[in-house]
């Protein structure tokens, strides 16, 4: 029987002094908070595994001198088939306020199977985008096999592609 799974990790941080002097006073509270959920299913007999991960990050400073916060959202599913391939796709989304406002979300595929029990072959693709600010694609291509039982060989392809907008003319 398949069971979900619940993890919630909250950190908070509190450093201060009692100094007079401004430049020396030291007052900041650090707070990270982790929420992670998944549930493993099961679709058309293939093993079925859906993520929801959530991150928020808050740092208060003494007189809200470079404050700043940043929360992350990300929702996944990886599917494993019996043939030792599986395939996996997240999207998230990025959101933060420090020295400027950040707003970004990713998609990421990844396809991998396995021939010959030792050879390893997998696809990537990777889009992430600020709106107004930039945008960055990656595909890749990685192949490797293991022989001998300690020696591995590695080789992968890749195309990156980065614009940037706000330093386009």
């Amino acid at each position: 029987m398949n069971f979900p799974s619940l993890s919630i990790n909250y950190y908070p941080v509190f450093l201060s002094n009692d100094a007079s002097d401004a430049f020396d006073k030291l007052k900041t509270v650090n707070q990270n908070l982790t929420v992670a959920a998944s549930y493993p299913f099961k679709i058309l007999r293939e093993l079925s595994t859906a993520t929801v991960l959530f991150n928020w990050n808050n740092s208060d400073n003494y007189e809200g001198i470079n404050n700043s916060y940043n929360w992350n959202l990300s929702i996944s599913d990886a599917i494993t088939f019996k043939n030792n391939s599986f395939f996996t796709g997240t999207f998230g989304l990025l959101k933060g306020m420090g020295f400027d406002t950040l707003t970004k979300y990713t998609l990421n595929l990844i396809g991998r199977f396995t021939a010959m029990e030792v050879w390893q072959n997998s696809l990537g693709f990777n889009i992430s985008s600020s709106p107004d600010k930039n945008q960055s694609l990656l595909l890749y291509i990685n192949s490797n096999a293991t022989f001998l039982k300690y020696f591995t060989i590695d080789a992968r392809l890749e195309k990156s592609i980065y614009n940037d907008y706000q330093l386009a003319v």
